[in-house]
């Protein structure tokens, strides 16, 4: 695979670069906190001087788990300029969700940044050799006094070497991590800033999450490299986000369509000043050319760029043309980057389909991952014998080579950026002793873009009640992933090979959404002729 990245494309060599450019210039901004470059510098060389001297080194792996803070950058950008990997977890995930996800990680230190719940105690008897710091045993390390030594003298990691590992979902149900390295995601922002046309002058307005990558690619790492500060939140909440925007001038801001829709719904949304806004990044899922030219027409964006890309790919594939009017960019996600190539094969996987005609969308380039953690055959499926990763997404080139997305292989279901895996949600319904049988399908919903649907065939002499199912839910799946309608049928419809028939379900669940028919939350029975 061609190695696009220069050899300074690393966090470390990106932190010196800012700290002789603009010292002095606040770089994050968090509720009442501002930090300067080289307050930057100086904090995150002090935490990672801790972590050395706590053990870790050179290709350990850091879980980094919290809500945005000022401490959760301070801990990525600490373990990456020793060569650690952070491994971003996301805060929402359940007890048992989480305790799988540290268990396949294989984790050395842990920075559990989460205050609303304690740490899970089974894992620290079980695991009593790893490390688990808190918000306050990381502030104190940044307060200590010392001299850096153990910092000065450690190995600084190259371009090659992997900065983060970031979570997944497949089809079938387990998170896979994702190995991103150094120099795929620096050079991903450096392009992004340049697509984008952001400099030193801009303001971020981030309320995207850092344990995704399009918050850490589009965000942190993107305000770094143009030299931007950033005014971090801790959520993407709509009220936050123009509140932020308006108070602190912001210019800059990217974030998932529903984020941008939630905004656009929000009652008090005439009641702030968004003018200062000049472009941001819309990425993360899909949207409707009407969604999209609406966003246009209700704020100020000289440019918001459409953007295709995902967790594998560092995470950005293409990005609109600034210059393009809003017409095309409602229907297209853009170009590739410079040193990344995009192919459409056919069914197959080996023919390469011409200008015009849909297939699979395949990658090749420098901002592809290394591969998922200790998933050997995982990773090896991902790629063809020419070396193309396959992204499971569907889609065509024009002959000018704009993307248009289509559609997915892959059955993933995309509500408000986050990735759900049916595959999972079934496997607990199935789980629960009075279902027999469940599909889970994704529903078109104008502000979420989908939510989840659970079809369900009860046990045969049971009563299914709703209140006990999501009580049972919500003990096992993080609330995101939780479905939002549930329907009862007699039987499931099955294709000609004998199996669910999701695309017929699917088709049925949407047609009964758009007639009004749909109740979040209620327990509706499905007559079977319907099916």
């Amino acid at each position: 695979m061609e190695y696009y990245t220069a050899e300074n494309m690393t966090l470390e060599c990106l932190i010196e670069k800012n700290l002789q450019r603009y010292p002095d210039k606040t770089a994050v901004l968090y509720q009442d906190q501002a930090c300067s470059f080289r307050q930057l510098n100086d904090l995150s060389r002090r935490l990672a001087d801790f972590f050395l001297e706590q053990g870790m080194e050179k290709g350990s792996r850091i879980a980094v788990l919290g809500e945005n803070s000022m401490e959760l950058v301070l801990a990525f950008l600490a373990a990456g300029r020793i060569g650690a990997v952070s491994v971003m977890v996301n805060p929402k995930l359940t007890d048992p969700e989480l305790l799988d996800l540290l268990e396949y990680s294989s984790l050395s230190g842990i920075c559990f940044l989460n205050e609303k719940k304690p740490f899970p105690r089974s894992y620290r008897q079980k695991h009593p050799k790893t490390a688990v710091w808190n918000k306050k045993q990381l502030r104190e390390a940044l307060t200590a006094d010392g001299s850096c030594s153990a910092f000065e003298s450690a190995l600084k990691p190259r371009p090659e070497d992997i900065l983060c590992m970031l979570f997944t979902s497949g089809t079938t149900g387990r998170p896979k991590g994702v190995l991103l390295e150094h120099g795929a995601v620096i050079q991903v922002a450096y392009e992004t800033v340049r697509m984008m046309e952001w400099t030193s002058e801009d303001t971020f307005c981030l309320g995207l999450p850092l344990f995704h990558v399009f918050g850490l690619s589009a965000g942190l790492l993107s305000a770094a490299a143009a030299g931007a500060s950033v005014c971090l939140l801790q959520n993407g909440h709509s009220l936050q986000l123009m509140e932020t925007v308006e108070r602190c001038r912001c210019t800059v801001l990217s974030g998932v369509p529903t984020m941008f829709l939630a905004m656009l719904r929000n009652p008090d949304f005439g009641q702030y000043d968004l003018s200062s806004l000049k472009s941001g990044v819309l990425a993360g899922s899909g949207i409707t050319p009407a969604c999209y030219l609406e966003i246009c027409r209700k704020l100020p964006f000289r440019n918001l760029s459409r953007s295709y890309g995902m967790t594998e790919t560092s995470p950005s594939i293409t990005f609109s043309p600034a210059a393009d009017p809003a017409e095309k960019k409602a229907v297209s996600v853009g170009k590739a980057i410079p040193g990344v190539h995009i192919s459409i094969r056919g069914c197959e996987g080996s023919t390469e389909l011409p200008a015009g005609q849909e297939g699979e969308i395949c990658i090749r380039g420098f901002n592809v991952m290394r591969g998922y953690f200790r998933m050997e055959r995982e990773t090896q499926a991902a790629y063809d014998q020419e070396g193309w990763f396959h992204t499971g997404d569907l889609g065509y080139l024009d002959t000018e080579g704009y993307l248009y997305v289509s559609g997915r292989l892959k059955d993933i279901i995309i509500r408000s950026g986050e990735k759900l895996s049916p595959g999972e949600i079934e496997n607990v319904l199935l789980e629960y002793p009075p279902i027999q049988d469940a599909k889970v399908v994704g529903v078109a919903n104008p502000v979420t873009q989908e939510e989840a649907a659970a079809c369900l065939v009860a046990e045969p002499g049971t009563e299914l009640k709703l209140e006990e199912l999501e009580d049972y839910l919500s003990k096992r799946l993080a609330a995101y992933k939780i479905p939002r309608y549930y329907l009862l049928f007699q039987k499931l419809p099955v294709n000609a090979s004998g199996k669910t028939d999701g695309k017929q379900l699917k088709a049925l669940l949407n047609d009964q959404y758009h007639k009004g028919l749909l109740r979040q939350s209620v327990l509706q029975k499905v007559n079977s002729n319907l099916v």
